[in-house]
């Protein structure tokens, strides 16, 4: 069956800046893919993170360069030998797997003969501001089960506090993104406990978290 592939570049505006330790994005950058074909339409996307060596030029030319492969009718198998990991064959998977699904009149769920997809409580992000203004964010989310609290090193115990001072009901993930040091995680393992935070996430630089093999955490 002839079927086309064709990606392009997305961007969608956001509402406030979403600041990391990293740096503050001010719009999402997207590749969206179209496998077309038979009267169908599948569609996927794809998020390039420059945090891991990719671009958006550079994950359109990998989608270009498999498109013919596509329409000779390669699969989802194909990809793992014709592209490497990431989010350009992320969103070529994707686009295959919806595609499959209508083909077959079936749902991605019963073709990968697993469960349908159940409701599952999403984290409400909290980006990197003062600690007053992460607490009017966190204030707004106060009903929801699940926040992330994004922080740096300079004022994360008053970014926390504020946060859980705000919303008490929720349970907390704090994100530092890799801006910590071993022993500011030792350090402030009790602060995190009087917030009552669930998980750490990627506290330290990536090629530092092997010290955390040392240490036994509560968190």
């Amino acid at each position: 069956m002839l079927r086309t592939c064709r990606a392009r570049h997305d961007r969608f505006a956001l509402n406030t800046p979403f600041r990391i330790s990293r740096g503050v994005k001010t719009a999402a950058d997207v590749v969206t893919v179209t496998v077309e074909g038979g009267g169908h339409v599948g569609r996927g996307e794809g998020v390039p993170y420059p945090r891991y060596g990719e671009t958006i030029d550079d994950a359109l030319a990998q989608i270009a360069a498999v498109a013919p492969l596509i329409a000779d009718g390669a699969g989802r198998a194909d990809l793992y030998a014709a592209m490497p990991a990431g989010a350009a064959r992320n969103a070529v998977d994707a686009a295959l797997w919806d595609w499959e699904a209508r083909a077959a009149d079936s749902t991605v769920a019963a073709l990968a003969g697993i469960a349908p997809a159940a409701p599952v409580a999403s984290a409400i992000t909290i980006a990197i501001d003062t600690p007053d203004a992460m607490a009017a964010a966190a204030a707004r989310h106060a009903h929801v089960p699940l926040l992330k609290v994004k922080v740096n090193r300079e004022d994360a115990l008053a970014q926390i506090a504020a946060v859980r001072a705000a919303a008490p009901a929720p349970r907390l993930i704090v994100d530092p993104n890799e801006s910590w040091s071993i022993a500011e995680v030792l350090v402030w393992q009790d602060m995190l406990l009087d917030q009552r935070v669930d998980l750490l996430e990627q506290p330290l630089p990536a090629g530092e978290d092997g010290a955390l093999a040392d240490i036994t955490s509560p968190i």
